[in-house]
């Protein structure tokens, strides 16, 4: 609470609360060079918990990322630095409505300039170490599921076995299969 005579000669203006709340702004504005809004706490929230992932072992996340090299880049130790660039990404006004993931485009490389982008979850599982992919004719790294969807007449688990039993990709696509872009139709129930 101010002191009321101080208040009443005009040596403070704000009661000790609205100073502090005061004091805090001016030390964000120092910092962040502008005050942060909700987009930049929700990408603040994402920096710590790619942190955690990457750097520390007591991590649930720390086998898959840091333990296999996945780091984030020198620049990216600063959380401000990762903001402004998370910023420049996309429409970060559509990914924090969508509430949209921040993504590396390749797993193998870390949280680095040039290979984050903003994902859905079903995109980013499509991005995973176990997702199949080839490289037929002019589709290089194509998902095998959009590969069996392009290319074949057979249905994706046959494909994935024909495959995984070392069939070339030529010789899956020129087998026949059964179903809708098949030529065999199923015959209806006497």
């Amino acid at each position: 609470m101010p002191v009321w005579s101080n208040v009443k000669k005009g040596a403070t203006t704000r009661c000790q609360v609205c100073a502090q709340k005061y004091a805090a702004k001016r030390r964000q504005q120092d910092v962040w060079g502008r005050v942060p809004d909700e987009i930049d706490q929700w990408i603040r929230l994402k920096w710590f918990s790619i942190r955690g992932r990457c750097e520390d072992p007591l991590n649930r996340g720390y086998r898959n990322y840091g333990g296999r090299g996945i780091r984030l880049s020198e620049e990216f130790l600063n959380p401000l630095t990762f903001i402004d660039y998370m910023r420049s990404v996309g429409d970060v006004q559509d990914a924090f409505t969508r509430k949209l993931e921040i993504d590396r485009i390749d797993n193998e490389r870390g949280y680095e300039r040039g290979n984050l982008r903003w994902a859905t979850r079903s995109e980013q599982a499509l991005n995973t170490r176990v997702t199949l992919r080839v490289d037929y004719g002019e589709d290089k790294g194509i998902l095998f599921r959009d590969f069996v969807k392009k290319y074949c007449s057979v249905g994706l688990s046959r494909a994935l076995f024909l495959h995984y039993s070392g069939v070339p990709l030529d010789e899956i696509t020129r087998r026949k299969g059964r179903g809708p872009r098949g030529p065999y139709v199923r015959e209806p129930r006497v």
